[in-house]
């Protein structure tokens, strides 16, 4: 590219783009990614019953309303007590089972290739085959869980050794990134769709499988699903899947070493932005807002006096349709409440 060949950055960007990634890059990763599992906040096992629901617990008929709302309360908390073990949390999960807090430490860490590995019709247990790496995301997931006084845990969390762990985690990210790229592309050459989605699988795979790493640790909360509320992660995977993928393709006039140099260089610099100010929302919420106005919301104007006629007149017909009733006989009346009845139970 111009840019890079004026700096004279040519030699460095080659390098950059052959550097490997093991072991510390890689040990930055796991790092991150068995933190983020460790700083989940703590969720009921019941919490879609009580919490989500909205549903009432089933109670005896003749009991008041007011009886039966404090009855319904107090049967969430009797769920929702530690006493009962029905709180689950990662750090709980580790003192309880080791074995499913590992599972799915290692999930958080070989999500990505775990999920290009079923998109590409691949064992998905072939990621466990690379034994230096699982030692070494282990012996991490051991020590951030079982460290006595959390020592490790506390210096990885200190702000400058976090800043530099992030760093590192999103170098990772393009790397990722290229390899499903180019392993979606030898095989679909003009499937670019399938390459995007395997390159976006291999970047952001742990995010994208959560619910699963979740119902591992015994917790199902759907509403926590990914696709419906993307992390940054996720977003700049899927912006980066799409570039690689047509910088593959040739649609792109740059090389792929000037590219991933970019495109780190972007990431990391934004990452480390954002765990320095603290920022929790997207970079991208302004663009994501522009383009939503847009795009996907000439019709929210338009129709929504349409959704209101449509509801008044479907009130009314409900209404000529209920008064029916009224005029019918015993028998006929008789057989509407059995009915009704049926429906209740």
């Amino acid at each position: 590219m111009d840019i890079v060949s004026t700096l004279g950055l040519t030699n460095f960007v080659m390098q950059f783009s052959r550097i490997s990634m093991y072991p510390f890059f890689d040990m930055a990763h796991y790092t991150l990614s068995i933190m983020k599992l460790k700083e989940q906040p703590v969720s009921c096992r019941y919490q879609g019953m009580c919490m989500n629901s909205g549903e009432m617990a089933v109670l005896p008929e003749d009991i008041s309303e007011d009886e039966s709302s404090k009855a319904s309360e107090e049967e969430c908390l009797l769920h929702s007590s530690p006493d009962i073990d029905n709180l689950i949390g990662a750090v709980d999960v580790a003192h309880r089972s080791p074995i499913a807090c590992w599972f799915s430490g290692m999930l958080c860490c070989f999500g990505g290739a775990i999920l290009a590995s079923v998109l590409l019709g691949e064992p998905p247990i072939e990621p466990f085959t690379n034994n230096r790496n699982i030692i070494l995301a282990s012996v991490i997931w051991y020590l951030i869980f079982y460290c006595p006084y959390d020592k490790f845990y506390k210096c990885c969390n200190f702000l400058p050794s976090k800043l530099f762990i992030a760093g590192m985690k999103e170098v990772t990210r393009a790397r990722k990134i290229v390899a499903g790229v180019m392993d979606a592309h030898s095989r679909y050459r003009n499937g670019w769709l399938a390459v995007i989605a395997v390159g976006w699988a291999k970047g952001a795979g742990s995010g994208l499988i959560a619910n699963f790493e979740q119902l591992v640790r015994g917790v199902w909360i759907p509403e926590r699903n990914e696709l419906l509320r993307m992390s940054y992660g996720t977003k700049v995977t899927l912006i980066g899947a799409v570039l690689f993928t047509f910088q593959q393709m040739n649609y792109l006039p740059i090389t792929r070493h000037n590219l991933i140099f970019l495109y780190t260089m972007f990431v990391v610099s934004t990452k480390v932005a954002m765990v320095l100010f603290n920022i929790h929302h997207s970079p991208f919420a302004p663009m994501e807002v522009a383009l939503y106005h847009m795009a996907f919301s000439w019709q929210c104007t338009s129709t929504e006096s349409h959704f209101q006629t449509e509801a008044s007149n479907t009130g009314e017909t409900l209404g000529t349709q209920c008064s029916a009733p009224l005029d019918a006989s015993p028998e006929e009346s008789e057989s509407i409440k059995r009915r009704r009845a049926k429906k209740a139970e």
